[in-house]
């Protein structure tokens, strides 16, 4: 089977078209996945670093008539030119939108040459990309069921929602071993509560504030607490001095790149609210303080923490309100409190799909075959 994948742009979008191509490989072993990618830098590393076939595609952004004005029209009639010839060169049986504005071309030169499309969507408000194709995708894949509803009518028959595909290395570390590979000594932060701030790659210097602007807040925790902070391009220094005056034992760093030790170490994490770090969050059935982004587009954000909190998976903080919460006594009430916690890790298994993957992966399949007049059924039986 020949499988397109395409979309990407950020790792809210990207990272589940990995997890899929994993799943993919694994279900079918002589397939072949190609991704149809934008040309940021983000998908041109991360797709190099996985082994994957990759091409990128110059998609413009629709950003309003000030922004984008009369030269999106034949932006998108180019981009969907090279699109239309991309498809003709690798002839899928199925196209997959991973979502983002990158999505879009692919799926139109899908939709006109008749090859079936499906799309992964991982946020309650679906993307305008995604809503547009969603009126002639076979099939749509969602983490929210809450996602149906906000889609075209005519659409909605075609959606499931088996959740959001999450890369295989994403798989539970054992607590002593997460710890070492964090950075801290097993037999000292182990008898900690260890908390998890991930500012992410949008609006991390909000939380990095908060954390450093209310330092003195922190004393109590020392000795108890041990914290994890990941702060983006900016602050390190600040937010690692602001740990070090608290007495709080800290590791302070730009970004991770063992994020399953990250989270196999937490107790709680304090996180944006995007559709793939809730996935991963949950897949592993870690607690969390959801600070939404207040500037994602639609306020999207803020739609999947106020879903995740209904299902008691989390705890929902809006930013604005980060300045009347003192850091240290506020996260003490979440994190020191054991029942509370038991139930928020009990939410996050519940609300978590780890075979997502696999699941979306053998529905694509099966509507290739479909396609194919059933040749490939046996690949969707494994």
């Amino acid at each position: 089977m020949r499988i397109l994948l395409a979309g990407g742009g950020t790792g809210g979008h990207l990272y589940p078209g990995v997890a899929l191509a994993q799943a993919l490989r694994e279900l079918d072993p002589a397939g072949a996945v190609r991704f149809l990618c934008t040309d940021k830098p983000l998908d041109r590393d991360a797709l190099a670093r996985y082994g994957f076939d990759a091409r990128p595609l110059v998609s413009p952004r629709w950003e309003g008539v000030r922004r984008s004005g009369l030269s999106f029209l034949p932006r998108m009639i180019g981009a969907l030119r090279r699109a239309a010839r991309e498809q003709r060169e690798f002839a899928p049986d199925v196209t997959v939108g991973l979502g983002g504005y990158g999505e879009l071309a692919p799926a139109l030169a899908a939709g006109l040459s008749g090859v079936p499309l499906a799309l992964l969507e991982q946020n309650v408000l679906p993307g305008k990309a995604t809503r547009l194709a969603a009126r002639w995708a076979s099939a749509i894949f969602l983490q929210w069921e809450a996602s149906r509803a906000r889609l075209p009518r005519g659409a909605r028959a075609r959606c499931a929602a088996p959740g959001n595909p999450v890369r295989r290395e994403m798989a539970p570390v054992p607590r002593a071993e997460a710890l070492a590979r964090a950075g801290f000594d097993p037999a000292t932060a182990g008898a900690t509560r260890v908390l998890a701030v991930l500012g992410g790659s949008q609006g991390a210097r909000a939380l990095n504030r908060w954390v450093t602007a209310a330092a003195d807040g922190w004393t109590g925790l020392a000795g108890r607490v041990s914290v994890i902070h990941l702060t983006g391009k900016q602050d390190c220094a600040e937010v690692a001095a602001a740990y070090a005056r608290a007495g709080v034992t800290a590791r302070v760093a730009e970004f991770s790149d063992d994020m399953p030790a990250v989270y196999g170490a937490a107790d709680l994490v304090v996180a944006r609210a995007g559709g793939t770090t809730l996935a991963e969050l949950t897949a592993l059935g870690v607690p969390s303080i959801l600070v939404p982004y207040p500037h994602a587009a639609e306020d999207h954000q803020m739609l999947n923490a106020q879903e995740a909190e209904r299902a008691g998976a989390a705890v929902l903080w809006p930013e604005a309100d980060l300045a009347a919460r003192a850091a240290g006594p506020a996260l003490e009430a979440v994190l020191l409190d054991a029942g509370r916690m038991a139930a928020l890790r009990a939410g996050a298994q519940r609300l978590g799909r780890p075979d997502a993957a696999r699941e979306i992966a053998r529905r694509v399949l099966e509507l290739g075959a479909a396609r194919a007049g059933g040749q490939d059924s046996a690949l969707v039986a494994r």
